[in-house]
């Protein structure tokens, strides 16, 4: 299994830092990408997810 790098990439990019969080349950389902919960500013400030499907190589 594999993701799309441009995809994959572009959604690392919108977090804007270099930490994530990455949870998955099984390598062929969806995937979520978040920004770790240590880097929001505040309480109201929108956490950026985003959900991605991995391919098949």
């Amino acid at each position: 299994m594999g993701v799309n790098a441009k995809f994959f990439l572009e959604a690392l990019n919108a977090l804007g830092t270099t930490q994530f969080v990455l949870q998955c349950n099984e390598s062929s389902s969806p995937f979520l990408i978040q920004e770790p919960f240590e880097e929001k500013q505040s309480h109201l400030s929108a956490k950026i997810s985003t959900l991605m499907m991995p391919i098949t190589l």
